[in-house]
């Protein structure tokens, strides 16, 4: 990723990263609970349960060669994807979520001190000339996140390393 013209790349996932990127994992959570614990996403939640379920399901099947099991299975999670898509209260309540997500993904790229403590410790590039004024910032600073988000989502699946 660049910003004001110098390459900056993150740092592969370590045990130096994780210690620095608590207090950002702390603060996040808080806005979480500040922002979406009243939101009731149990519909949403029921759907996606569902949905894993299935796709379990038919990922099972499919090692036991049982093809009509496989074809009932897919048709089910196809009718329940269905369903979830067209339940307006659902895609409603997911919008929601996802906006809230954004904002407080926002609220944590714009604060500076927090984010040049993190800057230092994940990205390779020369941190110091990171301009937090610079109308670029905030889009640079939710790329970071965003990257470093989806690092520790990969680690924690056991996808990397």
């Amino acid at each position: 990723m660049t910003f004001n013209g110098i390459e900056y790349k993150l740092k592969e996932n370590n045990l130096a990263i994780n210690q620095a990127s608590i207090p950002l994992l702390i603060k996040y959570r808080k806005l979480q609970a500040e922002y979406l614990d009243d939101i009731d996403i149990s519909l949403v939640n029921a759907y996606d349960n569902r949905i894993n379920e299935l796709e379990t399901a038919v990922k099972q099947l499919k090692e036991l060669d049982n093809e009509q099991e496989v074809i009932d299975a897919e048709e089910r999670l196809k009718e329940v994807k269905e369903q979830k898509a067209n339940d307006e209260e659902v895609q409603i309540i997911a919008k929601m979520k996802n906006d809230i997500e954004a904002l407080i993904l926002t609220e944590l790229s714009l604060d500076t001190v927090l984010m040049s403590k993190l800057f230092s410790k994940i990205l390779i590039g020369d941190t110091s000339k990171i301009d937090y004024e610079h109308s670029d910032y905030r889009m640079f600073a939710m790329e970071v996140l965003a990257g470093f988000f989806t690092l520790m989502q990969l680690n924690k699946n056991g996808l990397l390393n």
